[in-house]
Order: C-alpha cells, then structure tokens, then sequence
C-alpha cells in the first residue's frame, strides 16, 4: 500500500517535472537568412509604395495597412502577408491588382510591422479577429464592391484560419497563394523535390507540445512564450521569432474542419518549383474536404516568385472576382 501511494504520489511529479522540461527547451539560436526567400526582396523598387495609415481593431489597436488604389475599381482585395515579414512585402502585388482594377490594402498581421508588439498577440486567434475587423472597415469604404480574401504562405494559413472560423463573411473570394495550410497536411509532410537543403522556419517542437498540453487545460499564462525561429533576413522591419500563441494563431490547427467551413469560392495558386511546400501536394490537401476549390500551379515558380514575377501577379488578378457592372469607390 506504501508503494502504491508513493507511485501516485510521483506520477504526477514526474510528469510536471517532463512538462516544465518540455516548455524550458531552449530556443534554436538565430539561423543564416534564407536565400531564396529574402534575395529576392532586394531587387524591389520601394520607391512608389503606399503610405502606412490604420484602422482600428475592436481592442482599439491600430491595424498598420497601406492602400492600393484602382483608378476605376471593380473589386477590393485584403492582402495577408507570409511569416516574419509586413505589408511591404505585398508592395509588387498590391500594385498589380490595383493595375488591373483592383483596390487592394496589405495589412502588417498584428504581431508584425506597425501593430501591436512585435512577434506576440494577446491571445490565440486574435489576429484572425482583426481580419473580420478590417474587412468591416473596408466594406465600410466600399459599400458596391465585391471583395476578396488573398493571403500568402503564413497569411494563407491566417486567411483559411479567419474565413474556416466565421470570421471572414461574405467576402467574393478565398485566394491562397503558396499558403501554410498545417504542419500536418500533406502540402508540409509530402516528399518535394524542390526542397531546399536547409529549412525556412525552426519550430521549438518541445515547448510547442508542452504549452499545447497546458492550452488543453485552458491554461494559456506561457504562451507568450517564443517558440519558432525564422530564417529571415537583418532587416529592422522583420519579425524574425514568433510567441506560441502568434504561431498557433496563424498556423491552420484542422486544416479539414477549417475547410469544409470555408463558404466562399476558394481558389489556391503556387509555383510549381515551390522550396517550401510541396506544390504537387495541394490538391490532395485540400480537395478530400473542399472538391469545389480550384488549384492552379504555375510552372517554373518558386515560393517567393508568387508575389513577384509577373506571371504570378497576372495569375493571381485575374482569379479575383469583379463588379461587372460601373463600380463606386
């Protein structure tokens, strides 16, 4: 009996002690830049782009975002940026949706940028709060136009995260561009014969599980806790580390529950050549819970080059759903 109640005392000693081992696990020191993620970005002419303006958050926190004016607009697009990076990023596409009669706005996702505190967010699912919240904003300035939901690599995950969750209504259109769909899908777990030969992201997976157990109990007090590591470039305007909640927030927890919610037309894009997804991997990812969707993959394309080349920029506005008839700003 003294046995007995000695072991079930220690059982959950134990187990303590292996959580707190889990949660302490040291953070990956920062990695060299990703070439081909952030060489590219380099060569961009910044030199005409948008101005940063906000609107506020139902916290009342400033959501940074630049607009993208068409000169006779028939749609509005609410662009979503990859991880670690902010609305200048969006800088090429932006201005081809807006070439092509599109009034876009690029948003830096609370945690990057200009909003909010860098690498953090509040609580889980909050920066798919303000997603619903800036939508409003924009049907606000755009009462006549269609308008659609279009995120990139990271941002994809957030916008199939905001519009899987009910909080992006009534937009004309779900446009995923390279998107994070989960670490558990196919298009991050498939062999892809572009991989690069280092990786891009370097999650802590041990506090990753251990804060993710303690979320289970409804205990959210670490989850500011740091738990990726990006291999981004120097650069001031970079969110290189992201706390546990901005992680799990932006990435797709169910990916084929969020789908199935998904009530809008989606439409998913990628290069064929992508280094960080495998590309060949989204239609099964994704067409098992949502057969409607279209993919598309462009050929010779890798990750970045799908909000940079301009065969990608052409793609991707001619995907984005239009108000046929004489459009109101």
């Amino acid at each position: 009996m003294k046995k007995f109640l000695i072991t079930l005392l220690a059982v959950p000693v134990v187990a303590a002690l292996v959580l707190a081992g889990l949660i302490l696990w040291p953070v990956a020191e920062k990695p060299e830049p990703f070439a081909s993620i952030t060489d590219p970005f380099a060569d961009v002419d910044y030199s005409d782009m948008a101005g940063i303006a906000f609107a506020d958050a139902r916290d009342g926190v400033g959501i940074a975002y630049r607009r993208y004016d068409a000169q006779d607009p028939r749609a509005a697009a609410l662009l979503l940026h990859g991880s670690s990076a902010d609305s200048q990023s969006m800088h090429p596409l932006a201005k081809a949706l807006a070439a092509s009669g599109v009034t876009a706005y690029a948003i830096d996702i609370r945690g990057h940028g200009a909003t909010g505190l860098r690498g953090d967010v509040a609580h889980i699912g909050q920066p798919a709060e303000d997603v619903e919240d800036f939508l409003a904003f924009m049907r606000d300035q755009h009462p006549r136009l269609p308008i659609s939901l279009l995120g990139f690599s990271s941002g994809g995950g957030l916008a199939l995260n905001a519009a899987g969750q009910g909080h992006a209504p009534d937009i004309a259109k779900l446009v995923l561009v390279s998107p994070m769909l989960g670490v558990d899908a196919k298009s991050s777990t498939a062999d892809n014969p572009h991989a690069a030969e280092r990786a891009w992201a370097y999650p802590n997976i041990p506090r990753i599980i251990g804060l993710s157990i303690l979320n289970g109990f409804g205990f959210h007090q670490l989850d500011y806790l740091p738990a990726i590591v990006f291999a981004a470039a120097n650069r001031p305007n970079l969110t290189p580390v992201y706390s546990h909640r901005l992680l799990i927030s932006m990435n797709p927890q169910d990916t084929d529950a969020l789908l199935k919610e998904v009530e809008a037309p989606l439409t998913l894009l990628a290069g064929e050549k992508d280094e960080v997804f495998a590309a060949q991997a989204y239609a099964e990812t994704v067409k098992p819970a949502l057969p409607q969707a279209e993919i598309k993959l462009l050929q010779e394309l890798g990750h970045v080059a799908m909000t940079l080349d301009p065969a990608a920029l052409d793609a991707i506005a001619a995907v984005i759903p239009r108000n046929t008839q004489l459009a109101l700003r």
